[in-house]
């Protein structure tokens, strides 16, 4: 359970060991508790093998808790929001919830979709369907879904799952307050009074109502169930696959001694943790590009995001889009890769070098800043007035604010445009393309509307944009 929070400091302060020892925790668990014929895991393990409820050969306790396991499904979900996409332990913990959720589904009850208290002995007198359990497995699986380390089928098993808990776990009274009902009070093993692991002390601890374990992974639950993984039929069916570098090398921001500010890693306000469970919901892979763009660099890459390059104030010693980087880029897009450049207002970009880049293309950063939004009064950097373009579709209104316009010249076409300023830019350039706006725009605090109201629909815009390069990348 402390797992999540052991990774996100190793990640917060670049701990590398402690990944590895992080990945151990779960690796140890999987190597001593498992059930070689279930496939699920004991709810104990002695390795002495001297405990009272201990086999004396194998160590382990005799039953499956739900919630016990219900746990480590969590955790594993959880760790994997902070484990480095290229940390060579990552694909351990995957292939450990990979095959845990294929267990699990074995003991589901096929009526009312729950997991019982004792997870293998759902036909025993005293068994019953334990909430807090039945919903830790929904949020794993809906989860492991939505992030593309499970099937799209367990967002399906979590949805009918979450269905069973409020047909026969969740009651509503006249004044409109929700119970959710059996929820296990706790179980262990050991201690005084002894607790034996026997099925029939788990079937005998005391049931809760409105018991926060159990109301914690439900409010989860539902939160992963209202963002339901990408459902296009023709994904992952003969296309080419497609992988998104964000630059870390011109944006290179430190706070405390640590790197930040639109990363992938980085879940905070400030990062571009949620664009990039988007990117990989669409079937690609992320990467950082932590070094100058040499062509070397690039050619892992077929989409290169440009973000906010740094000015003296935010980096003291910035790297500049010299000459040389200039040209790699130029060469790298005219050889067929897509370039997104998303930049920033006249206080927080550096402009200069960027315009000797893009103008390469036809665009030109203004360097200005519309838009301006003052306090939480979103409506000024509303813009609900769109062209037909794939971008758009089905968008009814996007934020923009204190945004950089753009002079567009040669090939360059605008393809948003508010109170006659160009905000949005594209351009074929040889084989390859460019996008442009003159702000970070899908940075996590105005893309998964954690600040926004509702009606703005910027993860919409995002995941037309990325489904219109894959399909651009897919036809070269």
């Amino acid at each position: 359970m402390g797992e999540p929070f052991y990774a996100k400091y190793a990640l917060l302060f670049d701990d590398n060991e402690a990944f590895d020892d992080i990945f151990n925790q779960f690796n140890l668990i999987d190597l001593h508790l498992k059930d070689s014929s279930s496939g699920l895991y004991f709810h104990g393990w002695d390795e002495s093998k001297k405990q009272k409820w201990a086999d004396p050969l194998t160590g382990t306790s005799p039953n499956f808790w739900g919630r016990g396991l219900g746990w480590y499904c969590m955790a594993l979900v959880d760790v994997l929001d902070y484990f480095p996409v290229d940390h060579p332990k990552r694909v351990g913990l995957i292939t450990i919830l990979k095959n845990l959720s294929l267990s699990l589904i074995k003991y589901r009850d096929v009526k009312t979709k729950l997991w019982f208290q004792v997870l293998d002995q759902g036909n025993r007198d005293g068994n019953y369907f334990e909430a807090s359990g039945s919903l830790m497995f929904i949020y794993a699986f809906a989860k492991g879904a939505n992030k593309g380390y499970l099937d799209k089928k367990y967002y399906d098993f979590a949805k009918e799952s979450f269905q069973g808990v409020l047909g026969n776990l969740v009651t509503v009274d006249e004044n409109g307050i929700i119970y959710l009902k059996n929820i296990c009070a706790g179980a262990g093993l050991g201690g005084k009074p002894y607790r034996d692991g026997s099925y029939e002390y788990y079937v005998n601890e005391k049931i809760r109502v409105n018991d926060f374990k159990g109301y914690g992974p439900f409010i989860l639950s539902a939160i992963e169930l209202e963002n339901p993984p990408f459902t296009d039929s023709t994904l992952n069916n003969g296309e080419k696959e497609f992988s998104v570098g964000l630059d870390y090398y011109f944006n290179n921001e430190n706070k405390n001694g640590e790197r930040f500010h639109y990363t992938w890693e980085d879940t905070a306000n400030s990062g571009f943790s949620e664009l990039g469970n988007l990117i990989k919901k669409l079937g690609g892979t992320l990467n950082a590009i932590k070094t100058a763009p040499t062509m070397n660099a690039l050619k892992e890459v077929s989409i290169y995001i440009l973000v906010d390059p740094d000015i003296p104030s935010e980096n003291l010693t910035p790297n500049y889009l010299d000459e040389v980087s200039r040209k790699e880029i130029v060469s790298w897009v005219h050889n067929g890769g897509t370039l997104l450049v998303f930049a920033n207002d006249s206080l927080n970009c550096e402009f200069v070098n960027l315009n000797l880049l893009t103008e390469k293309f036809g665009i030109h950063f203004n360097g200005d800043s519309k838009n301006r939004v003052v306090g939480k009064n979103f409506s000024l950097g509303k813009i609900d007035s769109f062209p037909l373009h794939p971008i758009f579709e089905k968008v009814n209104s996007i934020y923009l604010k204190e945004i950089s316009t753009l002079k567009l010249s040669a090939s360059a076409k605008c393809i948003l445009e508010n109170n006659e300023n160009c905000l949005i830019a594209f351009s074929d350039y040889g084989n390859g393309s460019v996008l442009a706006v003159g702000d970070p725009w899908f940075y996590n605090e105005y893309y998964d509307n954690r600040k926004l109201p509702k009606e703005f629909e910027n993860y919409k815009a995002a995941e037309n944009l990325f489904l219109w390069l894959k399909d651009k990348i897919n036809h070269k």
